[in-house]
């Protein structure tokens, strides 16, 4: 990971002292404001000032979806991050963590500037409830910010009709048609021949795929989650075809808007 610094001069006594700033750092005042902050179920994505590609993930050590204590629930974290490093070093997937999680203390101007404009975006609404309470441990993540404009599908079926909603108004924005159709057959068969090596991937299996035809893999979390199925490997035949026969419709639908438009 590329640690770019900028350099700031001060003077004292006639001399130039240089000292190293991290354009990256998780400061308040680094945070960029948006009308609508993305969260999931248990993390939320703030975009840097000083560097729009990049920006974190931040989940409260209190907060996620399967109960987990907070010492499990960051040992899920780290899992997933040497997951993402294992799947990229292997199969040159495409994803977005850039850094292991850390573990921070929320200062009062850290709650203020977390707690603003949080928007949930399965139930597309703002969240009401504090989600980073003062004093309380957050895990922080950097990432990649994610291609623009890009279209999220999965196998899931609330992810197949979100698929289904969004799909019209991004072919248009595809310039290249047969670029795309031939990069994205390429990595739907990458994405394939993954999940049947690493089985915990089907479950709840979602990618961005971006206007050049290439996926980016998200949420590995599911693979370590102990409640979970997938995190056992345990996926029975039956989820697994309903998942690859979800990706064909998917990819069937794709190449059919593309020839009509």
């Amino acid at each position: 990971t590329s640690k770019k610094k900028k350099l700031r001069g001060s003077k004292k006594f006639g001399e130039t002292r240089v000292t190293p700033v991290d354009v990256h750092a998780f400061e308040p005042e680094n945070l960029q404001r948006t009308d609508k902050v993305p969260c999931g179920a248990n993390k939320c994505f703030f975009p840097l000032k000083s560097d729009p590609t990049i920006g974190y993930l931040v989940a409260s050590s209190e907060r996620n979806s399967k109960e987990q204590s907070e010492e499990d629930w960051f040992k899920t974290l780290e899992s997933s991050w040497e997951l993402a490093e294992q799947l990229e070093r292997e199969y040159d997937i495409q994803q977005f963590l850039l850094e292991a999680p850390k573990n921070i203390t929320i200062s009062h101007n850290l709650a203020a500037r977390l707690n603003q404009n949080l928007w949930r975006e399965s139930r597309a609404k703002f969240e009401t409830k504090e989600r980073f309470p003062e004093q309380s441990i957050a895990f922080i993540q950097k990432v990649a910010t994610a291609p623009n404009p890009n279209l999220l599908f999965g196998c899931a079926h609330s992810k197949v009709k979100q698929f289904q909603r969004q799909v019209d108004e991004f072919i248009p924005l595809i310039r290249r048609k047969k670029r795309f159709a031939r990069h994205f057959r390429k990595y739907m068969d990458q994405a394939r021949a993954i999940m049947r090596k690493e089985r915990c991937l089907i479950k709840d299996f979602q990618v961005l795929v971006d206007t050049n035809g290439r996926l980016y893999h998200l949420d590995f979390d599911r693979c370590f989650i102990p409640d979970d199925p997938g995190a056992k490997r345990d996926i029975s035949e039956e989820i697994a075809s309903s998942c690859m026969d979800a990706l064909d419709e998917i990819e069937k639908h794709f190449y059919k808007v593309l020839h009509d438009n």
